[in-house]
């Protein structure tokens, strides 16, 4: 029989909770004892199993690998319908054979479905600092957000989950909204990164508490949950699914701690500052329309 992958409309039909039932019990059995637990970190509160699982469904489709020339070199997460969002450093130098692979998952028999970037694939960007700068204490200074905006050959956003783009009977793939509105990072909070690290199939990093914090100039935040080579330009999420920051370096490792105040991190680009970066650059142009900004 053929392995199907359940619509997203399924998945959040399956019940958040299970309950213990003994063999001749007449209701459920209590889990643990009232009155001996407590909350330990307010910061990363609780989730619904249904609806998280459906927000990771989502991410996991619309996640993709970033292939150039047949090589992994990154990640990237569609923003619009053909609109895929990714670091400046994971494209700058050649874009020869560019595709955004997506569904590839262990659990999908196939690599996966590639589509090519686009002959005019620079929508945007912005450029990264040296490493030096970059991983300083003080982080970068403002102006540098390294971001690329990237339009693919198809709005796949607008199509069907799967190798089959028109079909019916699958749920869309859907895009991410970037909401631009202010957000205060907490320490405590969860943070969650997905992305093709190394190159492998999708995959989930997660930290609670995640130890985020900006930078002086408020252009990087930090934090504590892992990642590796080829995660750069992944989506990173708080616990609700927001997307917070765009994923683009690893900074000192606790073997070279000493070089910066609080030990090692992973950093990101606050999306409040590429939506703004993005609403400066593409002002008057269609594309913001798209974007819904």
């Amino acid at each position: 029989m053929r392995n199907r992958q359940p619509s997203l409309e399924r998945l959040s039909l399956l019940p958040p909770t299970a309950e213990v039932w003994g063999a001749h019990e007449e209701g459920p059995r209590p889990l643990a004892t009232p009155g001996l637990e407590k909350i330990l970190n307010e910061a990363a509160g609780f989730a619904d199993v249904g609806v998280f699982r459906r927000w990771l469904a989502e991410a996991e489709v619309r996640t993709a690998r970033i292939d150039i020339g047949g090589r992994a070199c990154g990640t990237g997460f569609l923003v619009a319908d053909q609109l895929l969002l990714t670091n400046w450093h994971v494209v700058s130098e050649t874009v020869t054979g560019a595709v955004a692979l997506f569904d590839h998952s262990v659990l999908n028999p196939s690599l996966g479905r590639a589509v090519p970037f686009a002959a005019d694939w620079q929508v945007a960007h912005s450029d990264h600092d040296t490493s030096r700068t970059e991983l300083g204490a003080s982080g970068p200074p403002l102006g540098t957000w390294d971001f690329a905006l990237v339009r693919l050959t198809e709005p796949v956003g607008a199509q069907a989950i799967g190798p089959d783009p028109a079909a019916t009977t699958v749920d869309k793939r859907g895009h991410y909204q970037l909401d631009g509105t202010d957000y205060t990072y907490v320490e405590d909070e969860p943070l969650l990164v997905v992305g093709h690290p190394d190159g492998r199939p999708i995959q989930l990093s997660y930290a609670a508490p995640s130890g985020a914090r900006p930078t002086k100039h408020g252009n990087r935040v930090r934090y504590q949950t892992n990642t590796e080579s080829g995660l750069s330009g992944s989506p990173v999420f708080n616990r609700e699914f927001r997307v917070v920051a765009l994923h683009h370096a690893g900074g000192p490792t606790r073997a070279r701690a000493r070089a910066v105040p609080g030990g090692g991190f992973n950093q990101g680009i606050p999306i409040v500052g590429v939506v703004a970066e993005l609403k400066q650059q593409l002002a008057g142009r269609p594309e913001l329309v798209e974007l819904g900004l």
